[in-house]
């Protein structure tokens, strides 16, 4: 069997999560999360903008930032 850099390194590859996604994984509604980003909220969870318009949220980003908002 051949393995590709591809298969090497999937494991390796952060799970992406649209805003519905996120805001779900985070039991609040998606025009929260659209609120935090327009308004640049300094305690938003940070978001990456893929081919202009699309946001996207690393899911282990999200969870660590759920971990540091415990209280």
């Amino acid at each position: 069997m051949i393995t590709t850099a591809t298969d090497e390194h999937r494991g390796s590859v952060p799970e992406l999560l649209t805003t519905p996604e996120a805001a779900a994984l985070l039991r609040v509604s998606p025009r929260t999360m659209e609120d935090w980003g327009r308004r640049g909220v300094a305690f938003a969870p940070h978001y990456v903008r893929v081919g202009g318009h699309r946001i996207v949220y690393r899911r282990d980003e999200l969870l660590e930032w759920l971990d540091g908002r415990a209280a």
